[in-house]
């Protein structure tokens, strides 16, 4: 007793001794500047108001990683006081260094403050503040680039107008019905796009009406700051996850061609080098996505609910069977298996059973079938742009054109989207069973192959009377075998019409077998992203002569 005495007392020292050894780094790596007393003289505009000085409050937080001369770009906020009167106006930045500990480290006392000018113009509307620093850190001359940042974009009689810490109602008064955001951006580029007007002026409407619970979980911002997208899965996340880590060259090789070569394992779970999550669960980081033009993508929930089977139970996925998979068999009453050999074979329905269960408490749901607005709140994120997964193809270009990206025009066959699509499955696939040994218990290459095989099917990429041919020719290669599947999809005049249809009519096929109760209890989970997203509660497709029980 003595001696495990003495070895829990020797664990908690070794692990507190670690502990502060992590803080010490970390102070080392990350430092919080405040400047403050930033102030701005003008020469009188309003009516009634005496020339005077106005105070502005700035935070500036300036990240150096570890090992390199690299450093993030400073975020900040701007909060005012009192009230502006000229045309044309000089904030002046005096500098505060308050922690004892900066001094000893870094060279603060011969921080620069930013040079920070701003010219309103003749509507007093505030647009853009520019800001240049130079500074020393730990020995490293270091000069930020000029940096854009966004202010309030929005005429002001009065300037008393944090940025922060803002209540809902508070943020859609600034938020009009024809989508155009008054917090933190000049006019969104998307303001012309008649179907975004719609979507946003939509979302307004329930926004206000309607107490939308949820957050914002996870966020990505392109390398200028000026465009954030909110993570969704099953809605295309792969697709931008590739797009942002494309953006900010954060892959194993560095620069790449195109987006489309970064393999879907390496965009959901490589490490994130430059590039960083953002949440709301940070004041900087909530100031920050604020600041710039945002977006999301939705999807009709039914359609995702069947897009997620397909993906995780259809297709090989190790996390969904060896975790998912006891807790789908239990709800279902079926055997739970080793947790070495979880090879189940779920039907749809039983997947849903999962899925009804589990919605009970939509916090504990996987995000993958959570409700969208549980993960990303649009009453919160006030995205000026909503795409969605129906209209995928013109609203990805839409926000690409935003974004500035491209990466040339398709010059083969290659570069079509459902070979791409078919490309990523097939790749995900193998590397998970082939090279990483995962879920070999259960799956052999013929076994493999035929589960590639049916998904394509139940996406309408290849007829159902082709399914069977394709079938004989396994187990085979995954360049051969995504060689063929698309040489099939093309010999047999594979239109997107086509497969829309086959799509569509398999979906509804399993949809059948859901009966009425489970259907509206589905209806409960996702109530709200049908009406935040304007898809019908009750599609016909789904319950036009179903079962009861």
């Amino acid at each position: 007793m003595l001696r495990r005495r003495v070895l829990v007392y020797i664990c908690v020292i070794f692990l507190t001794f670690e502990t502060f050894l992590l803080v010490e780094q970390q102070k080392k790596i990350t430092t919080d500047v405040k400047l403050t007393e930033i102030k701005y003289s003008d020469a009188g505009r309003f009516t009634g108001a005496e020339n005077k000085e106005h105070n502005v409050g700035l935070e500036l937080m300036l990240n150096k990683s570890e090992g390199s001369t690299s450093h993030d770009r400073g975020r900040g906020y701007i909060t005012t006081t009192g009230s502006p009167k000229s045309q044309n106006n000089e904030f002046i930045l005096k500098t505060t260094d308050e922690s004892s500990e900066m001094r000893g480290q870094n060279s603060f006392n011969n921080f620069k403050p930013p040079d920070l000018i701003k010219k309103a113009n003749p509507s007093n509307t505030i647009e853009q503040y520019t800001i240049k620093t130079s500074y020393s850190n730990n020995g490293l001359n270091m000069t930020d680039p000029e940096v854009n940042h966004r202010l309030v974009n929005k005429t002001i009689p009065e300037v008393n107008h944090p940025l922060v810490n803002r209540t809902t109602s508070e943020v859609f008064n600034d938020l009009n019905v024809e989508g155009e955001n008054l917090i933190g951006q000049d006019k969104s580029p998307f303001l012309n796009d008649e179907r975004t007007k719609q979507r946003v002026s939509r979302l307004v409407k329930v926004c206000q009406a309607k107490q939308v619970e949820g957050r914002v979980v996870r966020v990505l911002i392109d390398p200028t700051n000026t465009m954030s997208y909110c993570v969704n899965h099953k809605i295309a996340s792969t697709h931008w996850l590739r797009v942002y880590r494309y953006l900010w060259n954060a892959t194993y090789k560095g620069h790449v061609s195109s987006p489309y070569k970064i393999t879907k394992m390496e965009a959901h779970l490589s490490p994130i080098f430059k590039m960083a999550d953002h949440s709301f669960s940070h004041p900087w980081d909530q100031r920050l996505i604020m600041s710039t033009t945002r977006f999301m993508f939705v999807r009709e929930p039914f359609t995702r609910l069947w897009s997620v089977y397909i993906d995780k139970f259809i297709l090989a996925d190790n996390y969904f069977w060896s975790f998912y998979g006891p807790k789908v068999a239990r709800i279902n009453n079926m055997a739970v298996l080793p947790a070495l050999k979880p090879c189940y074979h779920f039907t749809f329905r039983q997947f849903i059973n999962f899925v009804v269960a589990t919605g009970e408490n939509p916090d504990n749901m996987n995000d993958h079938i959570r409700p969208i607005h549980r993960l990303c709140n649009p009453c919160d994120f006030k995205p000026h742009f909503v795409g969605k997964l129906e209209t995928m193809a013109s609203d990805s270009d839409t926000v690409l054109n935003s974004l500035n990206v491209t990466w040339g025009e398709p010059t083969s066959w290659k570069d079509h989207r459902t070979y791409q699509e078919m490309e990523t499955i097939i790749e995900f696939n193998f590397h998970l069973v082939k090279d990483l040994r995962l879920l070999t218990r259960c799956l052999n290459p013929v076994s493999l192959g035929k589960r590639i095989l049916r998904a394509f099917v139940l996406n309408g990429y290849i007829p159902q009377n082709e399914e069977s041919v394709l079938v004989k020719k396994l187990p085979l290669m995954k360049e051969r075998l995504l060689d063929l599947v698309w040489g099939v999809y093309r010999s047999t005049n594979r239109t997107q019409a086509k497969v829309k249809t086959q799509r569509q009519e398999l979906k509804i096929k399993a949809f059948q077998t859901i009966p009425l109760q489970l259907m509206h209890k589905l209806q409960q989970i996702y109530r709200m992203d049908f009406e935040l997203f304007d898809y019908r509660l009750d599609p016909p497709e789904f319950f036009y002569n179903k079962k009861t029980v």
